[in-house]
């Protein structure tokens, strides 16, 4: 399981910074959709009527939220397909 952390980790935050290196090189494009977890994050800690968003600060809450969002799904991901042990053969600790 901590190896499935790890590696879930890993990809989120190589996704969420190549989603974020290619929003910045192309506009609309797909990938602006796949970036929504940071878009919705911005907008409600700034909102509508804040005033203009810091952009280090901005930015940097974009690209965690969106590592945050899909290490999760990859998480999942690698839980789902990972091989069970049935339960009788899980040794008692005593």
């Amino acid at each position: 399981m901590r190896s499935h952390i790890a590696i879930a980790t890993l990809l989120g935050t190589i996704i969420s910074v190549l989603l974020a290196v290619f929003n910045t090189a192309m506009t609309n494009t797909p990938f602006e959709y796949l970036q929504f977890p940071g878009y919705i994050a911005i907008a409600i800690l700034w909102g509508p009527h804040g005033g203009p968003a810091p952009e280090f600060v901005s930015e940097v809450i974009f690209v965690g939220l969106n590592a945050i969002f899909y290490g999760l799904m990859i998480l999942w991901i690698l839980n789902w397909v990972s091989p069970r042990r049935p339960t009788s053969q899980i040794p008692k600790i005593s």
